[in-house]
């Protein structure tokens, strides 16, 4: 997937709480009396879309002597383009469930994220993909 979409993705669960405090501020009546930051009220489920399981692709003692160009491609990768892509969701959870923790109501959030291996995709596509004969 394209790092800039898969970033953008990430950001679904935020953006909809943020909406939906912005319309409680407002008072719309659309939505039931509730202060915007009562996230006792609200009930998250974030689902993921999937994501490949993540294998240690970088060894750290190899990473310190890298230099700007090192980050920038290593092994026919991007390491600076993978950590951040990969940490963006990380994060996005991370902040949603410190929040939910510390408003007390940590049992209204959950994220659910299906890692994704190659043997996994294989067996998938032989029941999505027609077979020939």
């Amino acid at each position: 997937m394209n790092p800039i979409i898969n970033f953008l993705l990430n950001f679904q669960t935020l953006v909809a709480m943020s909406e939906v405090s912005k319309e409680i501020t407002r008072k719309n009546p659309d939505f039931f009396p509730t202060a915007p930051m009562d996230y006792g009220r609200f009930l998250v489920l974030s689902l993921g879309t999937g994501t490949a399981k993540s294998e240690e692709k970088y060894d750290a003692d190899e990473a310190a002597k890298w230099g700007i160009l090192g980050w920038l491609t290593s092994d026919n990768s991007t390491p600076l383009v993978d950590v951040f892509t990969e940490a963006s969701g990380d994060m996005v959870d991370l902040h949603i469930s410190t929040v939910f923790q510390a408003l007390h109501c940590e049992e209204n959030y959950i994220r659910i994220q299906v890692y994704i291996t190659l043997m996994w995709l294989f067996k998938i596509s032989n029941y999505i993909l027609p077979r020939s004969n």
